[in-house]
């Protein structure tokens, strides 16, 4: 999460559709579109407890900051900050990935690519085992998903 901070102060603000008017950390968030920067990231992207969706609703809140930042990172705006954003992200990322990797991805990324992003997530249910919150998620959940990651990364069954 200090990563999610350093990325928002070298990107800087973002604006993002919020489904929940909320207060967490002494930041209140209105319905609706509510501007994202370092000062109140964690705030938003942490909370939890008065959303009725729980973790996901946290974990959507998270997806949807971290593409509003890579929308902005992939502008020409962001240009200028390049030095900044690159220190954010290694100091916070590994990969195996290659520099050429990264350039097709970000090539990717131009021209609305991101804003045509599927987001699939496992669904299931909580449990505490031996004082520790898991999420179980049932067989028939996992088969459907890997069955989409196969079908868009055009595996053969």
């Amino acid at each position: 999460m200090k990563g999610m901070e350093q990325l928002s102060k070298a990107v800087g603000p973002v604006k993002v559709d919020n489904d929940l008017d909320f207060t967490n950390l002494g930041h209140h968030f209105d319905k609706g579109m509510v501007t994202i920067n370092s000062d109140n990231i964690l705030a938003f992207t942490r909370m939890r407890y008065e959303d009725s969706r729980g973790d996901y609703g946290r974990q959507m809140r998270q997806r949807i900051v971290l593409m509003a930042m890579v929308k902005k990172i992939a502008s020409f705006d962001s240009l200028t900050k390049y030095q900044q954003i690159l220190n954010a992200i290694s100091s916070n990322v590994k990969t195996d990935l290659t520099f050429d990797d990264i350039k097709t991805i970000a090539a990717n990324y131009n021209d609305g690519a991101a804003d045509n992003i599927e987001q699939i997530q496992l669904q299931g249910q909580s449990q505490m085992i031996d004082g520790v919150s898991f999420e179980i998620v049932p067989k028939n959940e996992q088969v459907k998903v890997q069955k989409n990651l196969k079908q868009a990364l055009k595996i053969k069954e």
